[in-house]
């Protein structure tokens, strides 16, 4: 079996050490290569070329932005129709991991690796739903207004040089605080339902 195992070198709660212990495990299992990401953007590209080259699974090694892109990488083709592709593992590295804690993955990253390779040898895999965002695709939450700033204004800063921590969202915080035009104006927000099955690739780490 195929794998790609996409490893954010900057994810903030994992160590070389640790890396490397979630790299034997995958090398014990799979056929694998092994990318870093180099630059905001490149888990994207890296997922994109996995999917279009049909291995069986993308293993992601960092935080909720880092699997953000590698799901919107393998859902690049949207319009071929295609309802299959890699199965996604992901092994939490970042400073939150909101969605692999959401989807009971063990905060470990060698323990987690262990994990989701057993649960995908087992057939153990689960479908998850996704949201569609100015043609984005997310998996925990999206959000708009005096939100987004925040998150807008954390990530300026890390590009700065900041890590993520408490003192930083403190200081989005009060950066997109000052700067916002608040207002109480009315909104209209119309969504459809639907009971489509969701876009390839599939199935999810049921984990």
């Amino acid at each position: 079996m195929r794998a790609v195992l996409i490893i954010n070198p900057k994810a903030t709660s994992t160590s070389a050490s640790a890396r490397k212990a979630v790299l034997a495990t995958f090398e014990r299992t799979f056929d694998l290569k092994v990318k870093q990401t180099k630059s905001r953007g490149h888990a994207i590209t890296v997922a994109q070329r996995a999917a279009d080259d049909g291995v069986d699974l993308v293993a992601v090694v960092g935080g909720d932005g880092t699997i953000n892109e590698v799901i919107n990488g393998l859902l690049h083709d949207r319009s071929s129709g295609q309802t299959q592709g890699p199965v996604l593992a992901i092994v939490p590295g970042g400073h939150a991991n909101v969605l692999a804690y959401a989807l009971g993955i063990v905060r470990d990253p060698a323990k987690a690796a262990t994990q989701v390779t057993d649960l995908f040898l087992n057939g153990h895999t689960q479908a998850i739903g996704l949201g569609l965002a100015n043609n984005r695709w997310f998996a925990i939450n999206a959000g708009l207004g005096i939100d987004a700033e925040i998150v807008s204004a954390v990530e300026d800063l890390r590009r700065r040089g900041l890590s993520a921590s408490p003192a930083t969202y403190i200081a989005g915080f009060t950066k997109s605080w000052a700067a916002t035009d608040r207002w109480s104006g009315p909104m209209t927000i119309n969504g459809t339902g639907t009971d489509q099955e969701p876009p390839h690739p599939g199935p999810w780490p049921a984990t």
